[in-house]
């Protein structure tokens, strides 16, 4: 029989935890649940995707080292949220949701308030309360198993379609998750010389876990195999928000490793080659907003504005394929995404007011930043 990681995730943590959490946030507890059912596969599939990207598996077991993540926290979780064990959790909990997730998590509060009924600060709270309770379930299940950092990541990789499924509408593309990666993890997945000690240990979870750590070694070769065409060659910078016709949600960004751009004739060019404008990875829109500001507020004289107009032909340009990609998603993605854009604004526009209030700055950048807030205007309002 297979074992599904994410059922075992809640059985261990989130039927015992449901009331603490209703109480803490004033809510009730079929409110809770929701909220936890939500969060723990977003957890673990933010942990898929990191596992998936350069130095994500070292990056885990790092984390899962100096955190101490043994599992101890597990063994007292009837009481974890009393007093100020819920905040000192949350403290701790908000570097592991930077790791995981790094500046998209800002996406997920409002997305997942809207399905659970919490408020967004609420959901934040809570994802940074669960994240250390999953990292010390997996740092548990790690040395249980005594698995080394690459028979952890293929544990999660092969449990890859199972939390996917269960994550909630929308958070998997606003996250940019990719639970179908072209990329393998950083690390060659290999299972860990562990038997013996498994044996040795005499322990349930090991026993379980370490077929599961082989079945991922050879299922992670399998998915190479079948899944290795899925991204059509010589597209890039593609943000998928619907099902392929392989079945397949790439939700992956920037071309596939090793293709190059097809250079189609307009002969031979379809549709889906010929669009003027290119898509954009809408979650690193407030990432762009923030260096937006940034750019301006470096900007002293006019020699240092002269200096910066390259970057900002380059945002500007970035705006166009931003504004149409944003269009494209569903609203359930949109509308989080504007909020934050709107939040960082009056930062922005700070910014640009006194940069063109230098002497002779004015004339170099008006052309530029006219040409920009005519495309940020406009989207900025499509909120709903």
């Amino acid at each position: 029989m297979s074992i599904n990681i994410l059922d075992m995730v809640k059985s261990q943590i989130g039927g015992q935890i449901a009331g603490q959490i209703a109480g803490k946030f004033g809510v009730n507890e079929q409110t809770a649940k929701a909220g936890i059912d939500a969060l723990l596969p977003t957890i673990l599939g933010g942990l898929v995707s990191k596992v998936s990207s350069p130095g994500g598996t070292e990056t885990l077991d790092r984390t899962l080292d100096e955190g101490d993540y043994d599992g101890g926290m597990l063994d007292n979780l009837g009481d974890i949220f009393s007093g100020n064990s819920g905040d000192e959790l949350a403290n701790k909990g908000g570097g592991v949701v930077s790791m995981i997730f790094g500046d998209k998590a800002a996406v997920l509060g409002p997305i997942i308030a809207k399905l659970t009924g919490m408020k967004s600060d609420s959901v934040m709270s809570m994802l940074a309360m669960l994240a250390p309770l999953v990292m010390s379930y997996l740092g548990k299940a790690k040395s249980s198993a005594g698995m080394d950092a690459n028979g952890l990541a293929s544990m999660l990789m092969s449990q890859k379609d199972s939390i996917a499924s269960a994550m909630p509408p929308g958070v998997s593309d606003a996250m940019g998750l990719g639970l179908l990666p072209q990329s393998k993890p950083a690390a060659t997945p290999a299972p860990a010389p562990a038997p013996q000690a498994a044996e040795g240990g005499g322990g349930g979870l090991a026993k379980i876990l370490i077929p599961l750590v082989i079945l991922g070694a050879v299922g992670y070769g399998c998915y190479k195999y079948i899944f290795a065409g899925i991204r059509p060659p010589g597209e890039q910078g593609n943000l998928i928000i619907e099902q392929d016709p392989n079945g397949a949600n790439d939700g992956g960004y920037g071309p596939e490793e090793g293709s190059a751009p097809a250079a189609a004739t307009p002969a031979e060019a379809t549709p889906a080659t010929t669009a003027a404008t290119p898509e954009f990875d809408v979650t690193k829109m407030p990432a762009m907003f923030k260096s937006l500001g940034s750019t301006f507020e470096e900007i002293t004289d006019v020699e240092s504005a002269k200096a910066a107009m390259p970057k900002l032909e380059t945002m500007d340009k970035q705006l166009d394929a931003a504004s149409s990609s944003l269009a494209a998603v569903p609203e359930l993605v949109r509308g989080p995404i504007i909020k934050t854009l709107q939040d960082n604004m009056p930062a922005v526009e700070s910014a640009i007011e006194k940069a063109l209030a230098i002497p002779g700055v004015g004339d170099v950048l008006k052309p530029i930043v006219d040409s920009m807030m005519s495309k940020i205007k406009p989207l900025l309002g499509d909120a709903s």
